[in-house]
């Protein structure tokens, strides 16, 4: 499931459970590609799959001159990845802004870099008024509202716990953001 650019998903919400075939990449509980913009959408239930896997969006990636949005949105259910970037509310995402969301379901799985809403903040995103109530579970590499952060990250909080699963070397989970090289 794929938002354009013009795209517009608005007063959604959604329950079920999402296994997808193939990759199992970029999947979400209402699109696995946003570019649009979606708004006051829930997600509960389950989804399961391997990298940029979110509650609400998989991925929001760069495309040149794009402005996308999610504002509003809820995540309640399980999001579970095998990879990288399992997070609440968008997986990964580049050129967007990310308002007033919030996720109370379990993230992550057997995979690295979870987020509470994020996995990766890329250079050109942003992350305002934030919740993440729900556990954040991984090898390694997590944070309560974003594993990385490259962009901006401001009036966030994170309630969520931790679980590692990864039992020698070098483990890591932060309140907030794990790996800082933007705005927080």
């Amino acid at each position: 499931r794929y938002i354009g650019e013009t795209g517009v998903v608005r007063d959604l919400n959604l329950e079920g459970e999402i296994l997808p075939g193939g990759s199992k990449n970029m999947v979400g509980g209402v699109a696995g590609e946003n570019n649009g913009t979606v708004e006051n959408c829930s997600f509960s239930g389950s989804i399961t799959g391997a990298d940029n896997i979110g509650g609400i969006v998989g991925s929001a990636p760069y495309s040149e001159g794009s402005s996308k949005v999610i504002t509003n949105c809820q995540n309640i259910g399980t999001v579970l990845n095998s990879g990288y970037f399992g997070a609440g509310i968008c997986g990964s995402c580049d050129q967007i802004t990310i308002s007033n969301c919030q996720n109370y379901g379990a993230v992550g799985g057997t995979g690295d870099c979870a987020g509470g809403i994020v996995g990766a903040v890329y250079a050109s995103a942003t992350l305002t008024n934030c919740t993440n109530m729900g556990l954040v579970k991984g090898k390694t590499n997590l944070g309560g509202i974003a594993y990385s952060n490259k962009g901006s990250v401001s009036s966030c909080k994170n309630y969520g716990a931790f679980t590692l699963t990864k039992d020698t070397g070098t483990v890591a989970a932060d309140g907030i953001v794990h790996t800082n090289e933007g705005s927080v």
